[in-house]
């Protein structure tokens, strides 16, 4: 649900994910279990964002319920947010690749966001991802 909060909207996916600021001007805070990423601005917080999202899936990967095909819908993910840390990497990051990608990424995680209950907000924070790709990288 959206509420209009000083500075911008302010969006909570399933009390797992808030987004907070500025949509249009990047200028953002994205809450997720508890880890606060703050308006990321340059390649180097992308980067470090990332990482922490790799964290969290490969945690959700360990998951003992998951089933056989959850956890390969989950390695998928995981692909693809290192074929995205490899793409930042390069000397000129194609920003709209980089959201493309990510975009493929939340929708992985949002097929088995239902049957997973820790996976859900990790699509939203995926999604916030992609936009900012463009914001940071171009595109």
């Amino acid at each position: 649900m959206a509420k209009k909060k000083d500075g911008g909207i302010s969006f909570n996916f399933n009390d797992k994910v808030e987004v907070k600021g500025d949509m249009f001007n990047g200028d953002k805070n994205i809450t997720y279990e508890g880890d606060t990423i703050t308006n990321i601005q340059s390649s180097v917080e992308f980067e470090q964002t990332l990482e922490l999202v790799q964290e969290k899936i490969t945690a959700l990967k360990e998951d003992a319920t998951l089933l056989p095909a959850q956890k390969d819908e989950i390695e998928i993910v995981e692909g693809k947010i290192i074929e995205v840390l490899e793409a930042t990497q390069v000397a000129e990051p194609n920003g709209e690749e980089i959201r493309e990608t990510l975009d493929d990424a939340k929708k992985t995680i949002d097929s088995i966001a239902g049957a997973i209950t820790s996976a859900v907000g990790l699509g939203a924070l995926l999604g916030q991802l992609a936009y900012m790709a463009t914001q940071v990288f171009g595109g």
